[in-house]
């Protein structure tokens, strides 16, 4: 079972997701939605730049290792995005990646914070509420 989300501070607030693999994408998605967040898919890098300018998302989870642009790439290019407007829109960096180094890795790209696959459900919902 999902928890319920009783947190009036997720109520309305949109995460842009990032990831290509069908399986995660559906799992974490069902878990925000059920926690009551909007959520909105990019499945490329490209898109997820793309879609940062439409969505105006209120926070980014996003896989490192994606087609036709990489995580760590689309971030440095959504901080650029961001520059004019002072905005800083939080991104946490969801990877596989657990290697010494690749939280390093991620947070020196522009990220946040990191959260490695596979997460528990407690942890994707407490990470994601801390930087709201």
């Amino acid at each position: 079972m999902i928890l319920e989300s009783t947190d009036k501070k997720v109520q309305k607030k949109t995460v842009l997701l990032a990831e290509d693999d069908p399986v995660c994408r559906k799992i974490i998605t069902k878990i925000l939605g059920e926690a009551g967040f909007q959520v909105h898919i990019a499945v490329t890098g490209v898109e997820v730049v793309s879609l940062f300018s439409q969505v105006k998302p209120d926070l980014i989870l996003m896989d490192v290792r994606m087609p036709e642009l990489d995580g760590l790439t689309a971030v440095r290019m959504i901080r650029e995005i961001e520059k004019p407007s002072s905005r800083n829109v939080p991104v946490i960096a969801v990877t596989a990646y657990a290697l010494k180094g690749d939280r390093e890795i991620c947070l020196e790209a522009g990220m946040d914070d990191y959260l490695t696959k596979p997460f528990d459900i407690g942890d994707l919902l407490a990470i994601t509420r801390q930087w709201l």
